[in-house]
């Protein structure tokens, strides 16, 4: 089992010039970056709505009336 673990070592795509395991942190650390930033892009008009019912709500609540409190 430990003869085809280091064939296997040997054979990864990494290290065909010697490299180590840790360059695989160069393509997945701007994927991370690109999933990080597009969950918040995608969450931002999802949050906004959300406060501006709630603000909405708290108006009601209180007898707001578009343009007279």
């Amino acid at each position: 089992m430990r003869r085809f673990h280091f064939l296997i070592m040997d054979l990864h795509q990494l290290n065909f010039f010697g490299f180590k395991k840790v360059l695989t942190i160069i393509p997945g650390l701007p994927l991370l970056i690109a999933i990080f930033t597009g969950m918040i892009m995608w969450m931002t008009p999802k949050w906004r709505n959300y406060l501006k019912t709630k603000a909405n709500k708290k108006k009601e609540e209180a007898g707001y009336v578009r343009g007279i409190k």
